[in-house]
């Protein structure tokens, strides 16, 4: 009855010929020795021998993770935004949300509209040269790629002989992030064939997703990618991205010669701004920076780099990671006393519980229990800090919790509580990252970076960062550094806000260089 069986198996199998799916259904037959000659003596030697060389060749089909809502909720289970599948960076951006290991740019219009690298270039008597202190993912540094050669393209069309030069220098501590936004960067001075068929099948994908969000996205008007549509982070509108074909090609550039753009990317942190530009030769020439502060999604979303709560994850912090002297926040925590903690909670996040948040993430008593700060400064042996991310929330969650029940007032709410847990999260990372110190270094040393008539533009993201900036460009006005700076500060718009969240808090100051008489 056996050998009937396996008979009738391999005669149904049979016909469905070498196939990988008959390799899989004959696969069982094979492994049983009992079983093996009566599939031998069916199918002949021959094809046995050739199912047998096919199985080993076979690339061995591994099932994906199987997830219980629609989308995968962890960082490194979301494949396929790791791997740029069009359509699924469309759905995610027209939910408002950004896709995994990207970043979405903020107030890239806004930016462009006050860099005004078309008329500065068509006044530029030489090489125009632009900062980008933050790449980041390159976002911006696109937007100003692409202002850059179609404004080449038109200034050499224009009976010129040769295409003004233009120069774009890029700055960013995150290595890894770095080297990746590089090439992303570099592809579009260099774009290939394959790459143009990548875009238009992106823009393919684009338009149909488009077309099937207009209702769950709730807006009046979506149009078609690359206009208003947010493409891939990192891609440029309105001409050139990552593998697109290369934009029209300066008048008077030597076809199959490169144009007179040129791209450099540094690993360094913007502070040392002033000594990178002397190096390059570029003391009081460049005629724009950009400063987007702060983190980048790509950190704040990877669980590995400790920079949000709302993950579990090392408590690192650092934006440069191979920076081995710098200590992480975990480290931080370990170090400091108990009232420089308190120092750092509330100069860093104006943090209203910084007494009680303190000693708490120290694992020590309430500051002024039994004897105020010394007393509870003197039981160093009983800390205990946080190691994990998700550890870190929930000893603020009780403070919040004890706050509210020691004021008779309403429990609070997990928006209340998570908001306390960032700005607690936010006031260690600028400590172990020093950003404000950094930040007010960029400050002093722009006026000697800046050449005549330079524009000076930054995206802060809380009141510490606009603060400084706020005062510096001030300052400068009052001296005669600045001819110019922007008093009010400028938002982004009620579209953009809807699209992406994350721009809300953002706010864009301006400062221009005072031309010389």
């Amino acid at each position: 009855m056996v050998v009937g069986l396996l008979s009738a198996a391999v005669d149904f199998i049979l016909p469905l010929g070498t196939t990988h799916g008959a390799r899989r259904l004959l696969a069982p037959l094979r492994r049983a020795p009992h079983a093996r000659a009566i599939y031998s003596a069916s199918v002949g030697a021959d094809v046995l021998v050739s199912l047998d060389v096919g199985e080993e060749s076979a690339p061995v089909h591994v099932r994906r993770k199987r997830y219980s809502n629609t989308y995968p909720k962890k960082f490194e289970d979301k494949y396929k935004e790791h791997r740029g599948d069009a359509e699924t960076i469309l759905k995610v951006l027209c939910k408002g949300s950004t896709p995994a290991g990207q970043h979405v740019p903020i107030m890239p219009a806004e930016i462009m509209e006050r860099l005004s690298l078309a008329s500065r270039m068509a006044a530029s008597a030489g090489e125009l040269v632009v900062v980008d202190c933050t790449v980041g993912y390159g976002g911006h540094s696109s937007e100003i790629l692409a202002e850059m050669m179609r404004a080449q393209s038109r200034l050499g069309q224009s009976g010129g002989s040769l295409a003004p030069r233009a120069r774009l220098v890029c700055l960013d501590q995150d290595v890894t992030e770095l080297r990746k936004t590089e090439r992303r960067l570099s592809a579009l001075l260099a774009p290939t064939a394959a790459g143009g068929a990548a875009v238009a099948q992106i823009d393919a994908a684009a338009a149909a997703v488009a077309a099937r969000e207009r209702r769950r996205c709730q807006l009046a008007l979506l149009p078609s990618p690359p206009e208003c549509v947010p493409s891939p982070p990192g891609s440029m509108s309105g001409g050139g991205g990552e593998g697109q074909p290369a934009p029209p090609r300066a008048a008077g550039t030597p076809e199959g010669q490169p144009a007179p753009l040129t791209l450099s990317c540094h690993h360094c942190n913007f502070e040392s701004l002033g000594s990178l530009a002397a190096s390059l030769g570029l003391a009081g020439r460049v005629s724009a920076t950009v400063a987007d502060l702060g983190f980048s999604s790509m950190q704040v979303d990877d669980p590995s780099r400790g920079f949000s709560h709302k993950a579990l994850g090392f408590l690192d912090m650092r934006m440069d990671a191979t920076q081995i002297d710098t200590p992480t926040a975990h480290a931080l925590l370990e170090s400091v006393s108990l009232p420089r903690l308190v120092e750092i909670l509330q100069e860093n996040a104006d943090e209203t519980l910084a007494e009680y948040i303190a000693p708490a993430l120290l694992g020590l008593r309430p500051w002024g229990h039994r004897g105020g700060s010394e007393g509870a400064h003197s039981a160093e042996q009983l800390r205990s800090v946080p190691g994990t991310t998700v550890e870190l929330a929930q000893r603020v969650k009780r403070v919040c919790l004890a706050a509210a029940k020691r004021e008779r007032r309403p429990e609070p709410d997990r928006k209340e509580v998570a908001s306390c847990a960032a700005r607690t999260m936010q006031a260690l990372r600028i400590e172990v990252n020093g950003e404000f110190a950094a930040l007010e270094a960029l400050l002093d040393v722009l006026p000697a970076v800046l050449a005549p008539g330079g524009v000076a533009v930054f995206l802060t993201f809380h009141s510490g960062e606009d603060r400084r900036v706020k005062k510096a460009f001030k300052k400068g006005f009052q001296d005669g550094v600045y001819s110019e700076w922007s008093r009010e500060v400028v938002r982004a718009g009620g579209d953009e806000r809807f699209r992406n969240p994350r721009s809300k808090c953002a706010k864009l100051r301006w400062a221009i260089r005072k031309p010389h008489n």
